[in-house]
């Protein structure tokens, strides 16, 4: 509770940037930022839930965006400007948290429909998050698509990089069907019973545990109850050079 409710906007409403993860194109905060999300969250109550494909946010601005990238994204990925995909660059989540929020809040400003925003932490979501999801929930149909924890992430992958061309989708709203799905499991969850509501803060507590969420905020007192938990993906300081390794292992 002592973390749960300051999250929650039980003092003032909390804006998130969520951001979704591909774990099978590694960065070093877990994959690359696919799909970013906006949350407005006020005592506890969604307020404003909405999703986007990042290059949906990155291209408005590719004229006149100049950040210079690091050298080894120049080289080896041939990136020529640094854009909000590419910011998760430190291994050190809450460095790379802080980078993303003041470059979406940037480039959003540049572009001249937009209202000013501010946000207060940015949540990460890993894959494995939804697929224990949808144990727990069960299968949920979308669009007359059904998606389980075993074939979650190749339909919502398929739909979002093929199968909106079929259909006659925008490129711009390709990734429209994410938020779909995630409406669906949100009413799932919170239709749960008391009885169940146990086994669901196990499966939170699993999937911060195992880094498939990860939390940071710009609110200090906030950040500092998360790193205690070990929820921030917070690297570890060393007193020399070392090595990051990373790895994704899916079953």
């Amino acid at each position: 509770l002592e973390v749960f409710l300051p999250l929650a906007g039980t003092n003032q409403p909390q804006n998130y940037l969520l951001l979704l993860q591909n774990a099978d194109e590694l960065r070093p905060t877990g994959g690359f930022i696919g799909t970013v999300g906006f949350l407005r969250i006020d005592a506890g109550h969604i307020q404003e839930l909405k999703f986007e494909d990042v290059y949906a946010i990155d291209n408005p601005v590719s004229g006149v965006w100049k950040d210079v990238p690091p050298e080894p994204l120049k080289r080896e990925l041939g990136v020529s400007a640094w854009f909000l995909r590419d910011r998760n660059w430190s291994p050190d989540f809450p460095t790379s948290a802080e980078e993303i929020m003041t470059v979406y809040e940037r480039e959003k400003g540049l572009v001249a429909s937009s209202t000013p925003i501010h946000l207060d932490g940015v949540i990460a979501l890993q894959p494995a998050l939804f697929e224990r999801l949808l144990r727990f929930t069960g299968p949920v149909v979308v669009e007359g698509k059904t998606f389980s924890a075993e074939t979650f992430f190749d339909q919502l992958e398929y739909d979002a990089e093929i199968g909106f061309l079929n259909k006659g989708i925008p490129v711009e709203r390709r990734k429209d069907i994410v938020l779909a799905v995630g409406n669906v499991l949100i009413e799932r969850l919170m239709a749960t019973p008391a009885s169940r509501w146990g086994d669901l803060l196990d499966l939170l507590t699993t999937s911060l545990g195992e880094k498939d969420v990860l939390f940071a905020m710009r609110d200090a007192r906030t950040l500092a109850l998360l790193d205690r938990r070990s929820w921030t993906g917070r690297a570890a300081a060393t007193l020399q050079d070392g090595v990051v390794v990373l790895e994704e292992l899916r079953l």
